[in-house]
């Protein structure tokens, strides 16, 4: 996956002209995949609590220095690993963690993820940063590159950016998208993948609209096998647990309208380029054979 996102910003040439190259700027939207700290700066919600934070053991156990750090994660995150490649120490720093506005000497980019987060404002609603909410603060971020670096050279730079998005899993889990029950209703009976995609597709355009030329996308898993779901099946105490076909056919569902989303986007807006990565097959081959990636 992360091999295919620097031939994209290599533009073609591989990933040996990437490493050599300047790397440009990193901007990261989505879920706790993705997540380096905006939501241990979130604050609480008296009418539905505290967001999901990585503030404490054993997060960040296998980190440097050990710590916690808001990555939902024992080490590094996608994101991290993603701007390793491109030749940064890690990822660009979370939005909330900033100080003040962005600094152009040594930018790197900015890290808007939320764990939790969906495409749908309602999805885990006040415990998260929705996509158009991250998005939003990428446009306030925009507008300062614009008042430092003057609107050419912010463009320019745009345009050469790697834009990473890894977001919809929470809205394909009925505990967090309620609109996941409702039957579709007129007047265009439209199914709740099919309006999350059309969401989808508001982002990009939204992004493209702000100068996003190249877009990292990754889909999403097998969501009906991640621990909730076992454990709600019995999993967690001992009993038969397993996979839910229904929520992974949905999953399946979503990729096949996002991989056409991106394509279309992709003959109709100039100059935009994309690279998908299956993170549902990667899923898929890592559940069939466990010990092909290290696991029992």
């Amino acid at each position: 996956m992360v091999v295919s996102f620097v031939v994209l910003l290599a533009g073609g040439a591989g990933a040996a002209a990437a490493a050599v190259a300047q790397p440009v700027p990193l901007f990261v939207f989505g879920d706790g995949t993705l997540d380096v700290g905006n939501n241990n700066n979130l604050p609480g919600d008296e009418d539905v609590g505290d967001p999901p934070r990585a503030n404490h053991p054993y997060y960040g156990i296998d980190f440097p220095g050990g710590k916690a750090t808001g990555r939902f994660s024992n080490g590094y995150t996608m994101a991290d690993f993603i701007a390793k490649y491109m030749g940064y120490e890690m990822s660009p720093p979370a939005y909330l963690s900033l100080s003040g506005p962005v600094n152009m000497d040594g930018f790197t980019g900015v890290n808007y993820a939320s764990a939790d987060a969906g495409i749908r404002n309602s999805t885990n609603a006040g415990l998260t940063i929705p996509l158009s909410k991250q998005i939003s603060y990428f446009a306030t971020t925009r507008s300062q590159m614009e008042s430092k670096l003057g609107r050419l050279a912010m463009s320019d730079l745009l345009s050469r950016s790697l834009f990473l998005l890894a977001v919809g899993t929470m809205d394909l889990l009925p505990d967090c998208n309620y609109f996941l029950t409702f039957p579709p209703s007129p007047p265009d009976n439209k199914t709740e993948v099919q309006r999350l995609v059309e969401f989808y597709n508001a982002s990009v355009t939204s992004l493209y609209g702000m100068g996003a030329r190249r877009f990292a996308v990754v889909n999403v898993g097998l969501v009906g096998c991640g621990p909730t779901v076992d454990t709600r099946r019995g999993g967690g105490s001992g009993g038969g647990g397993g996979c839910d076909a229904r929520m992974n056919g949905l999953a399946a569902e979503f990729n096949a309208a996002l991989g056409a989303l991106l394509a279309g986007l992709r003959s109709e807006k100039r100059r935009l380029r994309y690279s998908l990565a299956d993170f549902y097959a990667f899923s898929n081959a890592t559940f069939a054979n466990p010990s092909a990636a290290g696991k029992s």
